[in-house]
């Protein structure tokens, strides 16, 4: 076991800077012919990171890794019974993979110290441990284990194979020089206690007066350390400003940012608001030439009624002019809008007593008659008369639709 322990960890995990924890022999449930090995690992280098591994070995003898799965990817571990001489047991990943152990001792150690690393690495999920005696997933070894299983269990034996490390070729010739001055001592181990004593000894007084002699320029270095220590503090210190500057520029810049956003609205709003005014005003803008005309119409002369028509005309325009329902809630809108009923029923009652008085006027009108034989007269004149006014009751029947049915009448 320790064999195939020392050739998994050097051949396949040395390599990428990871420490084998457990290993058990498996093969599949229903392929038993078929043999590999169970994984257990982890990096030497923080943060440290669990893997398990499916290791086989290759045509050439060679172990290689097959598959691999992180400890955080593991949801479920069954052990099918309680019992600890069963050879079988499941890992649940993304998907179940059902596994037989060829010997029950590395199947428990491979589990206890899966229980372990779960217990010890803080993981989103912990995965769930059933059908397992107690005292494996409770953290206390049985009182029967051996040896060989609590190092498997806790992987000491590996840690401490990692402390150890070879001699360096000038360490090796240091040795030999001091195994060829010894000579004939190494034959007497008293006399090469006492040669390794003494040399011991005037190396220690070296080292002593080494020290005493670099004395001062230990307090020399220790001056110089103080001194970097306080510029790196005045530097930080100034870094610090610095980024306090950057900040308050940078806070600043966001703020002019958005003022500028809503500057850029609201001359955006101003502008669609001035245009809908213009707008509304050019529509409800009636010239006061007009307004003279709508006061005070003479329908008398061609050019009166001239512009009584066109002023008429214009009022019937602005009237009807189509304003959006928000902006007819103006008061300025109102206000004008009251302007122009005032000047409709001026209009309207200047139409209807100049048609009245024009009505009773022609009523009195004989006709013309030709010759001596009985007939209808005619009103010819008094037809042209009218037709002037034609589009005055028009404009009347539309506007003022009272006044109109009592010119009828």
């Amino acid at each position: 076991m320790a064999a195939i322990r020392h050739a998994l960890q050097h051949e396949v995990f040395q390599p990428c800077d990871e420490r084998l924890l457990a290993f058990v022999h498996v093969s599949k449930a229903f392929k038993k012919k078929k043999t590999s090995f169970l994984c257990i690992s982890v990096t030497k280098e923080t943060p440290l990171i669990v893997n398990i591994y499916q290791v086989k070995k290759t045509d050439k003898n060679v172990m290689k890794k097959k598959r691999s799965w992180n400890l955080s990817n593991l949801t479920l571990v069954d052990g099918k019974t309680s019992s600890p001489e069963t050879h079988e047991f499941d890992l649940h990943f993304d998907k179940v993979y059902k596994w037989f152990a060829s010997n029950v001792q590395e199947r428990q150690c491979f589990l206890i110290v899966l229980w372990k690393q779960c217990s010890n690495y803080s993981l989103k999920e912990r995965p769930e441990f059933k059908n397992l005696p107690k005292e494996w997933i409770s953290g206390e070894l049985s009182p029967n284990q051996t040896q060989s299983q609590i190092t498997a269990l806790t992987g000491d034996e590996e840690a401490d194979g990692e402390d150890y490390q070879a001699l360096t070729e000038r360490e090796e010739m240091d040795l030999e020089q001091l195994m060829s001055q010894c000579g004939s001592a190494v034959s007497n181990a008293e006399a090469f206690m006492e040669t390794l004593a003494r040399d011991l000894s005037v190396l220690d007084g070296e080292n002593v007066q080494s020290v005493l002699a670099s004395e001062k320029q230990v307090t020399h270095l220790m001056e110089q350390l103080e001194v970097a220590i306080t510029e790196v503090e005045r530097v930080e210190s100034q870094l610090n400003s610095y980024d306090n500057i950057l900040c308050h520029i940078r806070n600043t810049m966001d703020k002019m940012e958005e003022k500028n956003m809503l500057i850029e609205v609201a001359n955006r709003n101003n502008l669609k608001l001035l245009t809908e005014l213009e707008r509304v005003i050019f529509q409800l803008e009636l010239p006061k030439k007009h307004q003279n005309a709508l006061e005070d119409a003479d329908l008398t002369t061609k050019e009166g009624l001239r512009d009584a028509i066109a002023a008429g005309k214009a009022l019937q325009a602005v009237m009807n002019a189509e304003i959006h329902p928000a902006l007819v809630r103006l008061a300025a809108v109102q206000e004008q809008k009251k302007r122009f009923d005032k000047w409709k029923s001026k209009f309207s009652q200047i139409i209807s007593r100049n048609l009245n008085n024009l009505f009773i006027h022609l009523g009195n009108d004989a006709g013309e008659q030709t010759g001596t034989l009985l007939m209808l007269p005619k009103h010819t004149t008094l037809h042209r008369e009218l037709t002037a006014y034609t589009e005055l009751m028009h404009w009347c029947k539309v506007m003022d639709r009272k006044a109109y049915t009592a010119l009828t009448k």
